[in-house]
């Protein structure tokens, strides 16, 4: 049995639990966490009691105190074949209440409201990665802009590195360099933004989530792939200028 006794972590080891005809002796084995609502969800002061089924039957099958259960639940063995638990588990009720004209038992599950589930959480996954996709676009553009104002407002500097015997990879190798670099820039600002925002977020929710080492360093890649992408046609441009014409530039 356990007990969420909102995430203490100090508990006896028995427990008397209220009934309708008195009070119940239980081993308590393990305290749940908290699992309360946050700001945004509201909080719940129940405090919940799980219990093996034969000691439930035990509570429940007091007549004369008009106690009964309208629903149970079950959780099924993690290698368990939940298609035939399930048929086990209705052939099993509809035994017990054979001779029970009045009373009937119906075995059922989430997988059709999980499914749904799944199906509107795939397609929300879709439309943000297609946003995501296009912001990524947008921003390589702008940073390819950048960058070709930057060749053009340093024409006479790439022609005096010429001058001095720099060649086209290293004029191209600089400016590829610097495209990265912005890029690296922006993702990590914006590495801190979401992870600031989704930390609030998951606060007022209850649960304090911090944002994935993976997804930090995904997210970092991409961002070098967008500055090393879009950097290449400026830095190229750079690179093929006549070094006599970028030092008479102005």
């Amino acid at each position: 049995m356990a007990i969420t006794a909102a995430g203490t972590k100090r508990f006896s080891k028995k427990a008397k639990i209220g009934i309708a005809t008195g009070t119940a002796d239980f081993t308590i084995v393990g305290v749940y966490k908290n699992a309360n609502g946050g700001a945004l969800l509201g909080s719940d002061s129940t405090s919940y009691v799980y219990v093996p089924y034969p000691a439930e039957a035990r509570l429940s099958t007091e007549a004369s105190a008009g106690v009964a259960s309208s629903s149970i639940s079950v959780r099924a063995d993690a290698h368990q074949d939940q298609a035939q638990f399930k048929q086990d588990l209705q052939d099993f009720l509809d035994t017990m209440y054979a001779d029970d004209p009045d009373y009937r038992a119906k075995v059922g599950d989430f997988k059709k409201e999980l499914e749904s589930f799944n199906k509107i959480i795939s397609t929300m996954s879709l439309a943000i990665s297609a946003i995501g996709g296009i912001s990524l676009l947008v921003g390589g553009i702008g940073v390819m802009n950048i960058m070709l104002i930057t060749v053009t407002e340093r024409t006479r500097e790439i022609g005096v590195r010429k001058a001095l015997g720099a060649t086209r990879r290293d004029i191209r190798v600089q400016f590829v360099v610097e495209a990265i670099i912005v890029c690296m820039i922006g993702g990590l600002i914006g590495i801190a933004l979401g992870a600031a925002l989704g930390m609030i977020g998951s606060t007022l929710l209850g649960t304090f989530v911090f944002p994935p080492l993976g997804g930090i360093v995904l997210s970092l890649l991409f961002s070098l792939i967008i500055g090393l992408f879009f950097g290449y046609y400026p830095a190229g441009k750079a690179a093929r200028l006549n070094p006599i014409e970028a030092l008479r530039y102005e």
